[in-house]
């Protein structure tokens, strides 16, 4: 793992590009071969098993809106958080629910990344990342 701040060469980004990784800080930062830069932020701070039953037991979509939401937040400037708050019809009521990662792009989209947990019940979304870009 690298020193915090190090930059670390990313091939497969192209030429030029690079990270930087913080481990206890839960950051990942990088700057592209243009110029642009972006600050990835992760708020996952346990594994799914350890999450809360307020936390679980929500279908796909519902985790494509967590995601969706903060991607717009993102794009309207206001300061990225841990949960995004979502009226759902049932269970009726506002959750607050885990938003992994957020982050602009150069081109003005940002993207935002949930994950699912569908509750105890057998379900093969458990664990699976939803990618949004807005």
């Amino acid at each position: 793992m690298p020193s915090p701040g190090a930059p670390v060469p990313a091939p497969e980004w192209g030429r030029g590009s690079s990270v930087e990784a913080c481990p206890s800080c839960r950051w990942v930062g990088g700057r592209n071969p243009a110029g642009g830069s972006f600050t990835l932020k992760s708020s996952r701070l346990s594994p799914l098993s350890a999450s809360s039953a307020l936390d679980s037991g929500y279908t796909l979509p519902v985790w494509v809106a967590v995601a969706a939401v903060a991607a717009v937040r993102q794009l309207r400037g206001d300061p990225s958080a841990e949960r995004i708050g979502l009226e759902l019809l049932q269970p009726a009521g506002q959750r607050e629910l885990p938003i992994e990662a957020v982050a602009p792009f150069a081109d003005g989209s940002a993207l935002a990344i949930s994950r699912c947990d569908p509750g105890p019940g057998m379900d093969l979304t458990r664990g699976l990342a939803v990618w949004v870009r807005a």
